[in-house]
């Protein structure tokens, strides 16, 4: 586990939490994206065994946040995923593109979904997506707020200000998760 870190010390909460990063250089980015169907069968059955030691070694949820889309890396980490949260930005391009990878992908794979709109303009509430609208639920429809971003350089908002309206929404996210994953 050498790619993976221990943050806990840093975020003072009395649990563990590890992170690991990809590296943010273009250059490994664009290498991994040029790979071949070869390797990528390769990377997923190395992700697959480093969820299995992950596991083994005491973790109770590993999340891989991965950009959207049908990319090799996108769908590995789906693949093994034991459940999906879209993010969504409530615009029709992103509702379109949403609703293709669920349907044409995520199900396909027979993945558990969820959907979460964020950063949500005031009208947007009139008519928020419904859970019909993909056949997955929707977890939380998230307004804009201009605060989020700053607050977020100070530190991880939900821990500092547990009541802020952002991180009430992530509350209620992790409970939905927490209940469909039973």
């Amino acid at each position: 586990m050498d790619v993976i870190h221990d943050v806990s010390d840093g975020i003072g909460v009395s649990g563990k939490l590890y992170v690991g990063l990809s590296d943010p250089n273009i250059i490994a980015i664009r290498d991994i994206s040029s790979k071949d169907r070869k390797w990528q069968a390769k990377a997923l059955q190395v992700i697959m065994d480093a969820k299995k030691h992950l596991i083994n070694a005491g973790m109770d949820v590993i999340i891989f946040d991965t950009g959207p889309g049908v990319d090799f890396s996108s769908i590995n980490a789906v693949a093994t995923a034991d459940y999906v949260l879209v993010i969504v930005k409530p615009n029709k391009m992103c509702i379109v593109g949403t609703g293709q990878v669920i349907n044409g992908v995520y199900k396909l794979l027979g993945k558990k979904c969820g959907v979460v709109e964020n950063m949500c303009h005031e009208t947007h509430f009139l008519n928020p997506i419904s859970n019909t609208q993909f056949g997955v639920p929707v977890l939380a429809s998230i307004p804009c707020m201009c605060d989020v971003q700053l607050k977020t350089d100070m530190g991880i908002l939900a821990l500092n200000e547990p009541v802020h309206p952002f991180s009430e929404s992530i509350f209620k996210i992790m409970g939905q998760i927490s209940e469909q994953s039973d």
